[in-house]
């Protein structure tokens, strides 16, 4: 690739590297940089080998692909993945999954409490799918807890509160309520959220907007990524899916989370059989209407 395409091509891709004026300057090399980390490619600000054939594929695939007149560059965001926690055979089912109104929904183990309050969403041993409200009820009163922050120290170690409790100490004073999903609201087996079904490697959580963390531009107007916004994601383009079907890199919001946040897309998988049947890049480039606006080229809030 010559100079100029090389800028070309990571200008479109969302790298800040000034004018493209055919010259490989500190700017350029420092762009190819970023661009090699995000692929994971060895880090020396050159375009050959891997790092050429990464930029010529991701160039040919964005040539390709059906984006709008309006179309200026692609933006960075950092890809996860999330599923449907599912309840394993084994365990001791000892902790209380609370409604709101803190009755009793069921009770489960306290590592499956962790991923089902860590993912959102979980199927139960008898078919139910629980989800989880965004509120919190005192357990004070509920020594079973203890259980789950021992389990939460074990499995998530620095994200204590992705387990899904508050503490005091050694105390857990409130857990996450959950609700049961009615049948109504299942879409393809997996749950409707804000009018919009799940459906694996097709909807995304993102910054709508709703947690401290959220960028503080949009926090309370939305979000960064309103629900229901169409997002076009690069690296998706060609992925052959479960189903036989082949991805068409568009994919829509109707999630969020406390830990999504700027620059980040939280890929609904469905189970994890089915997330390692689809690999993901930790970072893919993306497009949706009023994108270049909202995420200036090397926009990094969230990476």
């Amino acid at each position: 690739m010559g100079p100029r395409e090389i800028q070309v091509a990571l200008s479109a891709l969302g790298y800040d590297l000034g004018a493209v004026d055919g010259v490989l300057g500190p700017r350029t090399r420092a762009a190819v940089q970023r661009f090699q980390t995000d692929r994971g490619l060895p880090v020396d600000g050159k375009v050959s080998g891997r790092t050429e054939v990464a930029l010529r594929e991701l160039e040919g695939q964005r040539k390709q692909a059906c984006l709008p007149p309006s179309f200026e560059h692609l933006s960075r965001f950092r890809l996860t993945q999330y599923v449907i926690a599912e309840e394993p055979g084994g365990g001791r089912a000892t902790v209380p999954v609370l409604g709101a109104s803190g009755a009793v929904l069921a009770r489960v183990a306290p590592s499956f409490f962790c991923d089902l309050a860590l993912q959102g969403t979980g199927k139960l041993k008898d078919g139910r799918l629980l989800n989880v409200t965004g509120q919190y009820v005192d357990v004070r009163a509920r020594r079973e807890y203890a259980a789950v922050l021992a389990a939460a120290k074990r499995l998530l170690p620095n994200k204590i509160a992705y387990a899904g409790i508050r503490t005091s100490g050694d105390t857990v004073t409130q857990a996450l309520a959950f609700s049961v999903v009615p049948p109504e609201r299942l879409g393809k087996g997996w749950t409707v959220q804000r009018g919009i079904p799940l459906d694996p490697f097709r909807t995304l959580a993102a910054d709508v907007g709703a947690y401290a963390t959220s960028d503080p531009r949009y926090r309370g107007r939305g979000g960064l990524v309103p629900a229901g916004t169409r997002v076009f994601i690069l690296e998706l383009v060609g992925q052959q899916l479960p189903d036989g079907s082949k991805h068409d890199g568009w994919c829509t919001v109707n999630d969020t989370g406390g830990a999504i946040f700027g620059a980040h897309f939280d890929v609904f998988a469905g189970t994890r059989a089915l997330m390692k049947q689809v690999p993901m890049p930790l970072v893919g480039h993306t497009w949706f209407e009023g994108s270049e606006a909202r995420c200036l080229r090397d926009y990094a809030y969230g990476i």
